[in-house]
């Protein structure tokens, strides 16, 4: 992730990064980045896509379909959790029940029933933007 934070302070950006949080352009920029690091380091041609629209009328349960497709096609999807834990994670799998995840701080799982793409005023534990869904996998 070294990449990432070079990316930052090459822009002067990295302050202003850990001071206000960062912008959807700025985290896509930062994404981009990293695959095309990850591409050249690994030999391999990877790509980074917003899985959903900001103006999808998608549902949640729409949302994590379309998650769980891209998952069983081997890639992985990003997603920034917000409300309770604002935090990017990846979405590892789901069951009935859950959305499992690989956290790079321990976090394992969210009940799926606390789990739902941010609305206005949003009542769910964890909400997720439709702008910070981002599917990343192998050309």
């Amino acid at each position: 992730m070294q990449t990432g934070v070079d990316y930052l302070e090459r822009r002067n950006g990295m302050l202003d990064a850990f001071l206000n949080g960062m912008a959807i352009q700025r985290q896509r920029a930062v994404t981009q980045h990293v695959v095309k690091a990850a591409s050249k380091t690994l030999q391999m041609t990877f790509f980074a896509k917003p899985l959903l629209s900001v103006k999808s009328a998608a549902t949640t349960e729409d949302a994590l379909n379309l998650i769980a497709e891209r998952i069983r096609a081997g890639s992985a999807v990003i997603v920034c959790l917000e409300n309770t834990y604002w935090h990017y994670t990846i979405i590892a799998g789901l069951s009935d029940s859950r959305v499992y995840l690989f956290d790079s701080d321990g976090m394992r799982w969210v009940e799926r029933r606390s789990f739902s793409l941010c609305q206005s005023r949003s009542t769910s534990r964890h909400c997720v933007s439709r702008a910070s869904i981002i599917e990343v996998g192998i050309v």
